[in-house]
């Protein structure tokens, strides 16, 4: 069984600077599926194991994809099917290769253990579209602006930006337009558009700004309860999750 995960089309064009963008596509492959067992925390971290981070999600597919596509090195998904509450509790581990993680039997628990490998385009089908856009151009007028790639599919929780995934603000915040990060997803408070202060890295919150618009958004946020940052998968849930995770 395997994932594939692509977060960009196999190969990009600029039209200003007439140069192609090979985007490497990521497969994300299950080694071992262990149900009815659960990782022991203590013994893992010690042996040189990384926790990433625990989160409560829909279902175990949802885990397994949070994991493959997690910006930190991931390969091991640990999982509470068995929850007090609809949903699942998933746990997030880098368990190094080969795997330094040792593991426990548990009926409330499964871990999905993951590898990633890439592939990339051929070369010579870089050369055939190099040649298929040269003479294109020449039946059509020059461009003045990068064309936008197309095909752009992206999780849930994100949204395309110039052919990229840029991560979902959450409502009541301010995405910080970042135009030269495209895949970079940089959230702030709503009330703190417009404050004076530059809270987004290139300025952007503090473009076109009025002191009518400041108090437009501190009255928004006010009303919907404040605007704080949620963590990166957008859940919420107990610090002390974790720590049952390493009783076991």
């Amino acid at each position: 069984m395997s994932t594939r995960m692509a977060t960009c089309a196999d190969i990009t064009y600029d039209a200003l600077t007439g140069l192609y963008t090979l985007c490497m596509l990521m497969t994300c492959l299950i080694e071992k599926s262990l149900k009815g067992q659960i990782i022991k925390t203590n013994v893992s971290l010690e042996a040189g194991a990384h926790f990433i981070e625990s989160l409560h999600l829909q279902t175990a597919a949802e885990c397994q994809e949070k994991c493959c596509e997690h910006a930190e090195p991931c390969n091991t998904a640990v999982i509470r099917v068995k929850n007090y509450k609809p949903g699942v509790s998933c746990y997030l581990f880098d368990c190094k290769s080969p795997s330094v993680c040792s593991f426990d039997t548990h009926s409330d628990f499964k871990v999905i253990q993951l590898s990633s490998s890439s592939s990339s385009v051929q070369e010579h089908q870089l050369d055939e579209l190099a040649s298929t856009s040269q003479q294109d151009n020449r039946h059509s007028h020059a461009s003045t602006s990068p064309t936008s790639p197309t095909n752009v599919q992206c999780f849930p929780g994100f949204h395309p930006v110039a052919g990229s995934c840029r991560k979902d603000c959450q409502k009541l915040s301010f995405e910080c337009l970042n135009v030269d990060q495209p895949s970079l997803s940089q959230c702030i408070a709503l009330y703190d558009k417009c404050d004076t202060f530059n809270q987004c890295d290139d300025g952007s919150d503090e473009v076109a700004c009025s002191y009518d618009q400041q108090q437009d958004h501190r009255n928004d946020a006010a009303a919907g309860g404040g605007a704080g940052e949620k963590d990166d998968n957008g859940s919420h849930h107990t610090a002390g999750e974790i720590v049952f995770v390493g009783k076991v």
